[in-house]
């Protein structure tokens, strides 16, 4: 008995960890300096991965699923794949690939406010 006590909280503990180490409640910023209307983030929540882009001068979010790995995180069935690591995007489409480099973001308001300001930033520059 005391042995399967000891292993219930061996493995308690062990699940703990393994649910604290998952992406939830974090999120990415993927600025691009030369195009920055082109720049995105991913927020994740509630086991959803929040993109969050500018579409006319607006912000605007859609919602994928993810699947997280060891070193990567899959989004939308592997159209993003987030290195863990590097912090690098790489995204796959039907025009190719292209890789991002992507910084961690402290919360959703504050990626939704960056892209705002570079909406802002965008309509401000243009001339007609």
């Amino acid at each position: 008995m005391k042995y399967v006590a000891i292993l219930v909280l061996l493995l308690g503990f062990t699940a703990t960890t393994a649910i604290g180490n998952t992406v939830d409640g974090k999120g990415v910023w993927c600025p691009d300096d030369v195009t920055i209307e082109r720049s995105f983030g991913f927020w994740f929540k509630n086991d959803k991965a929040h993109n969050w882009y500018i579409s006319i001068y607006n912000v605007r979010s859609w919602t994928y699923e993810y699947f997280e790995e060891t070193r990567q995180i899959n989004i939308n069935l592997g159209e993003y794949v987030l290195n863990r690591r590097t912090l690098e995007i790489n995204h796959k489409n039907s025009s190719g690939e292209t890789l991002w480099k992507c910084f961690l973001i402290n919360s959703e308001q504050a990626l939704a406010q960056r892209l705002k300001a570079l909406a802002d930033q965008v309509k401000a520059e243009n001339k007609i």
